[in-house]
């Protein structure tokens, strides 16, 4: 090949390639810089860095399409001192790789390819400065094909990721997709608390538990819990609203932000062993009647005419017995209502459950400061029994006691024990 004259006029600005004039900006105390896209490289591709005037540099961006879901921006700067390669990737989320992941396979590739790489980070973007190592007397064209060359490599080795990644969601889609709280509630051994709150959980809620509280079981990383939350559209505020009032997630006092309660992560260490058990046989005729949300409803419907008869702060004030079913619908979770029903029954309660519990049932006024019982909380235990009589979950008020409000299946042993059997 014919080397490519270059020759630099600063009085015009201009540079001229084996004739063929380009426009330069810049000045002697600055340097000048010759800018282009794709065009511009076929004319300086067989140029050596050697070949350049002094003081002259050549920025050429080639024109990228979108890999990964990822905007990409890459420029490379020539000048007969060095070899510069800026390559700026912006994060998305439709993929499913993360960004950096992808910044540091490609900058581990330019290295293999003899590029020197530094990395820097912004909230939304990753920059790669490349320089190339050897001396001045390589052609343009072939150093860019160098750089090309690693991130074509490192496309391919990433495709390859992306692919096995969309498996892998595809494959715990289906998985929670199949699942709902009535298949998994037919788990031999499972009763009490963990079974009110497991029975009516659907897929979408179940998927909330294992991928959106943080840290995502089975190590599925923020990307693939993100796509997969979103094909579950657990967004929608129901999902939220149910699983806050199972008294699994709660807001901070601040409402600032939503956090995961110690019975929703016990919940969560359940699930994660009971997701690849097969269900035994369940001949109850009863598991319907565990609706947490339902006995929500029941104790807020009933709870007004029984405060009016039997209270001297309600009675005659009609309004505000209902007002007050309101606002205790709002701040009661069904765990306040176990944590509740295992104090009047004197059952064991994680210390844990009670010590965030306790504020809210004092505040309504269920309990004084040294637990003791108040009218308020009598009341709530008639509707529990009540709701319990209707719902056939129980033959006698002494099994509804030790079965339907104990926290066995959320101790560690228990959950130790359904480990074992997978």
């Amino acid at each position: 090949m014919l080397l490519r004259r270059v020759s630099l006029d600063k009085k015009r600005l201009q540079v001229s390639i084996s004739g063929k004039v380009f426009n330069v900006w810049g000045s002697e105390d600055e340097g000048y810089v010759l800018k282009g896209g794709p065009n511009l490289l076929e004319h300086v591709r067989g140029i050596r860095l050697s070949d350049l005037p002094e003081h002259l540099a050549v920025e050429i961006g080639p024109r990228l399409s979108e890999k990964f879901g990822l905007q990409r921006r890459l420029n490379f700067s020539a000048s007969r001192k060095a070899f510069k390669v800026s390559y700026l990737v912006t994060a998305s989320r439709e993929t499913l790789i993360d960004v950096e992941e992808y910044a540091s396979e490609i900058a581990r590739k330019a290295e293999e390819h003899g590029f020197s790489c530094q990395t820097s980070k912004t909230e939304e973007e990753i920059h790669i400065e490349a320089s190339y190592r050897e001396g001045g007397g390589e052609e343009i064209g072939y150093i860019v094909k160098l750089f090309e060359d690693a991130l074509a490599s490192a496309d391919r080795s990433i495709e390859q990721k992306e692919e096995n990644m969309r498996q892998k969601l595809e494959y715990w889609i289906g998985k929670v997709g199949r699942l709902d709280g009535r298949f998994l509630s037919k788990l031999n051994g499972l009763e009490g608390v963990a079974k009110w709150i497991i029975h009516p959980l659907t897929s979408k809620e179940i998927a909330y538990i294992l991928f959106g509280i943080k840290p995502e079981s089975f190590n599925l990383g923020a990307k693939l819990s993100y796509a997969l939350l979103q094909r579950f559209e657990v967004w929608d505020g129901e999902t939220i609203d149910r699983l806050k009032a199972l008294g699994i997630i709660a807001y901070m006092e601040d409402n600032s932000r939503l956090f995961c309660t110690f019975t929703g992560w016990r919940v969560k260490k359940l699930l994660e062993q009971m997701i690849f058990l097969e269900p035994k046989s369940f001949t109850s005729s009863t598991a319907g009647g565990y609706d947490p949300i339902s006995l929500l409803h029941y104790i807020g419907r009933n709870f007004p005419s029984l405060a009016i008869s039997k209270s001297r702060r309600f009675r005659g004030n009609k309004s505000g017995a209902f007002r007050y079913a309101e606002k205790m619908l709002k701040q009661l979770t069904f765990t306040h209502i176990a944590a509740l029903a295992g104090i009047y029954w004197r059952l064991h309660i994680p210390k844990q459950v009670l010590e965030e519990t306790l504020s809210q049932l004092i505040s309504l006024g269920f309990i004084s400061h040294n637990r003791k019982i108040k009218p308020f909380a009598k009341w709530i235990i008639s509707l529990i029994n009540g709701y319990i009589r209707k719902t056939k979950l129980a033959p006698n008020q002494k099994q509804a006691q030790t079965t339907l409000f104990n926290w066995n299946c959320l101790q560690e042993t228990f959950i130790k024990q359904i480990s074992k059997k997978q």
